[in-house]
């Protein structure tokens, strides 16, 4: 790792101020960098080529998996968060990008932060006329918007001061050394062993159990029953009257052991392929209460029941519907990830194969969904 730390000091305020150019709100611009620096880490020291080139690629993929986390909306960071005021506070070059068209902010917004135009086709996979053209054209619709026509000069330089602004409001804004230590941290994480302790890869009982082995099958089921009830308890605590949730669970493991002598590897983690059967048997349950308005009465216990009483019952019932609420400020992606990550426990490679994405956009996209989360209860203060 030696020259890593340097690299990141250097470059790591200027990936965030890069991609705030290219539309992302501050917060989730902070998370994305550093995601991309964590990924980044796994092939230092870099193959033959400019480092900044390669992390602001990875980047700029990360972001594009986000906007896909978020259903294709834009993705602004709640208001109040301290990094988006000291943003705003120097955001004219920001607002200057922003209203070119997209290929031309791309290539403007790589040439502002150093690359030639050789670099910038060789980076985005372009012509060099193409990238020249873009460049040339980009110029000429901020001169005309600026009232600076036939001073080109004048205009890169007013770029060029918002963007050193921007950089070095990011530097002073930003912890730098607490976001080197996280890099550190997750990229440690991401190069141990991905089985996490207490459970096994599925491949090989996946295959085993399909093949009609019944221990296979039933070590399978021992291994992702607990996975699936947290999901079902999670998606279905809060209702009333339809079936439990532990039932819900319990469907899906009998169609999860049904399904399994017909499943095909193709090319999606098997997680993906439970968490699949697990959504579907969660909407099916949401569509029989819908259809069902008859009152559900318990029937007496056998024996003393020494769970909770009335009033504990009542609370948690309280807060399992607050927190259903809260939830469906989500984006349906957001809360899936949230619902997997904190409730039914899964690392973020887990959650990962579950939904059929990357462990990075996964992170971003729980970071995502806790801010818009914590806007709202303070909101609602």
């Amino acid at each position: 790792m030696a020259g890593f730390d340097g690299f990141f000091r250097g470059e790591f305020p200027r990936l965030v101020a890069f991609l705030c150019a290219g539309g992302l709100g501050p917060a989730t611009a902070r998370e994305v960098a550093v995601e991309a620096f964590v990924q980044e880490t796994g092939t230092w020291p870099p193959p033959p080529g400019d480092p900044r080139v390669a992390v602001r690629l990875t980047a700029v993929r990360l972001a594009a998996e986000q906007t896909w986390f978020d259903g294709g909306a834009p993705s602004a960071d709640p208001p109040g968060d301290r990094l988006t005021s000291v943003v705003e506070r120097n955001a004219r070059g920001v607002e200057l990008l922003s209203t070119l068209p997209e290929t031309q902010r791309t290539v403007l917004t790589w040439s502002l932060n150093g690359f030639s135009p050789a670099a910038i086709a060789s980076a985005l996979g372009m012509a060099g006329t193409t990238v020249r053209s873009n460049l040339r054209h980009a110029r000429e619709r901020l001169k005309h918007r600026l009232g600076l026509a036939g001073r080109e000069e004048a205009l890169m330089t007013e770029l060029r001061e918002a963007e050193a602004a921007l950089v070095n409001a990011l530097r002073s804004a930003l912890d730098v050394e607490e976001a080197l230590t996280r890099v550190k941290t997750e990229a440690t994480a991401l190069a141990a062993p991905r089985v996490p302790a207490g459970r096994f890869g599925f491949d090989g009982p996946v295959r085993a159990a399909v093949e009609g082995d019944p221990d296979a099958a039933q070590d399978l089921l021992a291994a992702v029953q607990p996975l699936i009830v947290r999901y079902c308890r999670a998606r279905l605590g809060g209702a009333d009257a339809y079936s439990s949730a532990d039932d819900v669970a319990q469907e899906v493991c009998l169609a999860l052991l049904t399904a399994l002598p017909g499943y095909r590897h193709q090319g999606r983690p098997f997680l993906a392929f439970v968490y699949g059967i697990a959504q579907h048997k969660v909407a099916d349950a949401h569509r029989a209460h819908a259809r069902n308005r008859t009152d559900t009465v318990a029937e007496m216990p056998e024996a003393v029941d020494l769970a909770d009483g009335p009033e504990e019952r009542a609370l948690r019932a309280e807060l399992n519907r607050q927190l259903a609420r809260l939830l469906q400020l989500l984006p349906e992606r957001q809360r899936e990830i949230v619902l997997l990550r904190i409730v039914v426990g899964l690392s973020a490679d887990e959650a990962a194969e579950a939904v059929d994405s990357t462990p990075g956009a996964v992170r971003v996209a729980q970071h995502r969904a806790l801010l818009r989360l914590r806007s709202a209860l303070e909101r609602r203060r």
